[in-house]
């Protein structure tokens, strides 16, 4: 696992480390980012971990950090909030989660 308290980013110039440039879709990484820790807030300084695996097979590892630069839009919100996924959040969306209320979500062995 990457060490994740590494986040010493400079603006002075390069830091000595390579670049290796990879590309994400911002909506999914802002998306996964408000299901696990919340809607980030504007000056936030988040370290993003990136695990996987090559083609081969040999395992890859890797952090970097960002600055939170502007608010989460509402879109996202709702769609978090659209129990059903049709679309749309309202009152469909509150019966499904009214069913479960005080349910435990824990899975028996």
């Amino acid at each position: 696992m990457a060490e994740l308290n590494e986040c010493e980013c400079i603006t002075a110039g390069p830091d000595g480390y390579t670049d290796l440039t990879l590309k994400f879709k911002t909506q999914d990484i802002v998306e996964e980012l408000v299901k696990t820790q919340g809607e980030p807030a504007q000056g936030d300084v988040l370290t993003l971990a990136l695990e996987g695996a090559l083609y081969d097979g040999t395992l890859i590892e890797g952090a970097d950090c960002v600055v939170v630069a502007g608010k989460v839009p509402k879109p996202i919100h709702a769609k978090i909030s659209d129990v059903n996924g049709d679309g749309v959040v309202n009152m469909l969306d509150f019966v499904m989660l009214a069913g479960n209320w005080l349910e435990s979500a824990a899975v028996d062995d």
